[in-house]
């Protein structure tokens, strides 16, 4: 069972009042709102920290980023080849 707990968050009236407008169009709750973009805020978080990470050890490797990218898809391409076998 999920467990939740209750916390206080204060906000500019404006901010509430356009969170509310978007639970009221898509029938959530704001509660629902304010979690959806909680999580949308850890996940872009979590991605630029990987996003960083990369660009960092692609420059210690000398690389540039649009080889970067032509890296990336080279290997997803290797990867996609070898799984159909």
């Amino acid at each position: 069972m999920t467990t939740r707990t209750l916390t206080t968050v204060s906000l500019p009236p404006r901010l509430l009042r356009e969170a509310r407008q978007i639970a009221l169009k898509e029938g959530r709750t704001v509660s629902e709102v304010f979690r959806e973009s909680l999580r949308q805020y850890l996940w872009f978080n979590r991605w630029e920290r990987i996003r960083r990470y990369g660009m960092s050890r692609a420059s210690s490797l000398g690389l540039k980023p649009q080889a970067t990218d032509a890296l990336i898809h080279a290997v997803r391409k290797e990867i996609k080849t070898q799984s159909r076998g």
